[in-house]
């Protein structure tokens, strides 16, 4: 009788072990793909965020394409490149100043003779870096957006050209 008890207790002592790695196993397995599934999203969300603000100067430049409309200047701050739109007609005198600060896009709309600020401005999106450069002489322009993608920092390039009327 005692010999039948110690096996029946030795049969629960391994079952109970079993159950034990056996939800350790799925409790591994749940948390591997949860961290698997946030990181794809993040990598996503970094990649979306980088085409968001290259397509936004897109279209601010697409909108305004017009002779003399549009110009690279020489940052007031920290030396990078703004995209300067001038308008026309009823808004005559208003200029839009798109530029990228410390992680965020963004948009300043004021008077032509005021210098943009930040304070003043519109935030657009939040990247990790967007640079614009001169392509062929006034031909276009040459955005450029970074983004973190599994740790990796990867670019974004967008050739805006101008119409041929320019």
């Amino acid at each position: 009788m005692k010999f039948r008890d110690r096996n029946n207790t030795i049969e629960s002592v391994m079952v109970m072990i079993l159950l034990i790695i056996i939800t350790l196993a799925i409790f591994l397995l749940v948390e591997g793909g949860s961290h698997s599934y946030h990181k794809i999203l993040e990598n996503k969300e970094n990649f979306e965020k980088a085409r968001i603000a290259s397509s936004y100067i897109n279209l601010k430049i697409k909108q305004n394409d017009e002779r003399d409309a549009i110009l690279l200047k020489h940052s007031f701050y920290r030396g990078e490149n703004v995209l300067v739109i001038k308008h026309s007609g009823e808004e005559e005198g208003l200029v839009t100043y798109v530029f990228f600060s410390d992680g965020v896009l963004y948009e300043c709309y004021t008077d032509q003779t005021q210098m943009p600020s930040i304070d003043f401005s519109e935030k657009i999106i939040e990247v990790q870096n967007v640079s614009m450069e001169d392509y062929k002489e006034g031909k276009g322009i040459v955005v450029t957006t970074s983004f973190k993608f599994n740790d990796e920092l990867r670019t974004l390039r967008n050739m805006i050209t101008f119409r041929a009327d320019r």
